[in-house]
């Protein structure tokens, strides 16, 4: 099945105006945005299997799921604050990155 221009254009400003809307949201919702974007891409890909982005990139398709994934992740690492712990916790934290990383 050949996909036409029209269609990956299409299916390029759905996805860029979904997940932009999903960014705008989340702040005024006082949640991170991956809780909305989640939900919102997997009901698009419900909604609209006619966009198979598999088809659309190609090759290509595997490096942009990476790309996105990291983008993402890095977004939602950057929302994260810093959240005060008391001792006890400082101390339950302090081993799992001392003795929880390396053994992983």
């Amino acid at each position: 099945m050949q996909i036409s221009t029209q269609e990956i254009m299409l299916a390029a400003a759905l996805v860029f105006g979904l997940s932009t809307a999903c960014q705008v949201i989340a702040p005024h919702l006082r949640i991170p945005s991956l809780v909305l974007l989640l939900p919102v891409g997997f009901i698009f890909g419900l909604l609209a299997p006619q966009f198979r982005f598999d088809e659309i990139l190609g090759s290509a398709f595997p490096v942009a799921v990476d790309l996105m994934v990291a983008i993402i992740l890095f977004q939602s690492g950057m929302e994260l604050s810093s959240i005060p712990l008391k001792n006890k916790d400082k101390t339950v934290v302090r081993k799992l990155v001392w003795i929880g990383s390396p053994i992983t």
